[in-house]
């Protein structure tokens, strides 16, 4: 779906932007610059540094960051362990950090394979047909599984197997292979040279092609265009990045004349009803006005009423007063 098909777009252009080829030493050392301005790294300058130049959404940032956490630990362990640069307990020189953005990388392709990049979709475990495939494919980066049933009984120990778990063991065993004999192609990272055919002696790790199980679950087929041949291909990660950036703001478009269509018709309820209220206000107040009248009316009558019987008394009582105290209408006084 569309919401698939956004989350993956947004790791996909973050993987872009890791350098990992053997032409890109020149933009691996600006990334690196982007971390830090000292030869040497520390976790929370190669993590402010990499959220910084990938600049995650909201619903990755929290994922991504742990993945370099995880991948400093990874990339320092395996860099000390295969070419040791003086750069110390704590921090990755230049082919550490090299280490480093390969594991990121590969991390956003295993969430990509795996059809985890969706919101809500980490949570599932990895099952043993999608850890069977996944072994398969990952041999392409030199990480070979002899038995594929009996390293996923093992990691799950009869139980599920958690993704972050599957991820840090598979990248664990990917940055051991790609560090095996490298003491040369180390030492010119580190030293920012090139091999004598201009390259790096290191080739970079294969990019996979995700997982596709079936058109309904698979973001790739339907939203991102032809990706077989290679999720992770820049050129690719750019142009499918771009068509869902131009289907979002197309709808965005369409959303943004819908409300401006609606807050039209509120402001046309809002001006008949400030209209209608005006005349219930002119309504009442003339009401208002009227009560007061009625009420002085009242009181008018009401003094008048009262005068009248005040006089009838009056002269009532002076006509008894003359006819000692008979009623006159009274033949017998009575």
């Amino acid at each position: 779906g569309g919401g698939a098909a956004s989350a993956a777009a947004g790791w996909l252009a973050m993987a872009a932007k890791l350098p990992v080829g053997k032409e890109e030493r020149v933009d691996r050392r600006a990334v690196f610059d982007v971390c830090t301005a000292a030869s040497t790294m520390e976790a929370e300058e190669a993590r402010a540094g990499l959220m910084r130049h990938l600049q995650p959404g909201e619903t990755q940032a929290e994922l991504l960051s742990a993945a370099i956490e995880d991948g400093f630990e990874r990339a320092e362990e395996a860099a000390e362990a295969s070419a040791p640069c003086g750069a110390g307990p704590g921090s990755l020189g230049r082919w550490g950090f090299y280490l480093l953005i390969v594991y990121v990388r590969q991390y956003i392709e295993l969430l990509l394979m795996l059809e985890r990049a969706a919101e809500g979709r980490m949570a599932a475990p990895v099952s043993a047909d999608e850890f069977a495939t996944v072994c398969g494919r990952v041999a392409e980066w030199g990480v070979v599984v002899d038995d594929a049933a009996a390293a996923y009984g093992a990691l799950c120990g009869g139980g599920e197997l958690a993704f972050g778990v599957f991820a840090a063991w598979c990248l664990k065993l990917s940055l051991a292979t790609l560090t095996a004999d490298c003491l040369e192609a180390a030492t010119l990272e580190n030293e920012g040279g090139l091999a004598a055919d201009g390259a790096a002696l290191l080739p970079p790790p294969e990019p996979l092609d995700p997982v596709l199980e079936d058109s309904e679950r698979s973001f790739s087929a339907t939203d991102l265009g032809s990706v077989k041949r290679g999720f992770y291909d820049a050129a690719e990660a750019d142009a499918a990045s771009e068509d869902v950036k131009r289907e979002l703001s197309s709808k965005l478009e369409e959303q943004t004349s819908r409300l401006e269509e609606a807050l039209a018709e509120l402001e046309k309820l809002r001006t008949e009803r400030e209209e209608q209220d005006r005349k219930i206000g002119t309504v009442l107040e003339a009401n208002d006005a009227m009560e007061r009248q009625l009420k002085e009316l009242n009181a008018v009558v009401e003094g008048v009423v009262k005068r009248e019987l005040q006089r009838v008394k009056t002269v009532n009582e002076a006509r008894a007063g003359r006819h000692g105290g008979r009623d006159p209408r009274s033949r017998f006084g009575r």
